[in-house]
């Protein structure tokens, strides 16, 4: 299994060792908090509406501040300004905001609970992702973009 690891590897080094592709990759991973920064910016009274719906009040403020550290933490991530820290407050706020947004548990059996059982788990799998590139460049001291 060895050999057929590192016979794999070599052949995949060309790829996985190309810098643009990590940036394009954390991109990828960053992409819903920047589309959603974006898209909350240009409709702030429906980021408001968000809020009060998930009981954040007073809203505005914490719409803002969606806003504002959705931004911030990917370009932290994106640049490799403490990178690290960008990706575990993003992987964080995943966290949380799954929870209170995403109660599951609290439906009734049926379509509706399945989905949002799957959309709870897609978002624990994008924290993940993020604890990933968090320990990266934890472990590395890559300030690199």
């Amino acid at each position: 299994m060895s050999y057929l690891n590192e016979r794999l590897k070599k052949s995949a080094e060309p790829l996985m060792s190309h810098h643009p592709l990590r940036w394009v990759a954390m991109l990828a991973v960053c992409s819903p908090f920047l589309l959603g920064s974006v898209m909350k910016f240009q409709d702030f009274d429906a980021a408001i509406k968000e809020m009060e719906g998930y009981g954040f009040l007073p809203a505005a403020p914490y719409a803002a501040a969606v806003v504002f550290f959705g931004f911030a933490f990917t370009v932290m991530i994106l640049t490799g300004y403490l990178r690290w820290v960008g990706a575990l407050a993003l992987s964080l706020f995943t966290i949380v905001a799954s929870i209170a947004a995403v109660p599951f548990w609290q439906m009734t059996p049926g379509a509706e609970r399945l989905l949002s059982l799957r959309v709870f788990v897609e978002h624990i799998a994008l924290s993940g992702a993020l604890i990933l590139i968090a320990w990266e460049d934890f472990n590395e001291g890559s300030d690199e973009q």
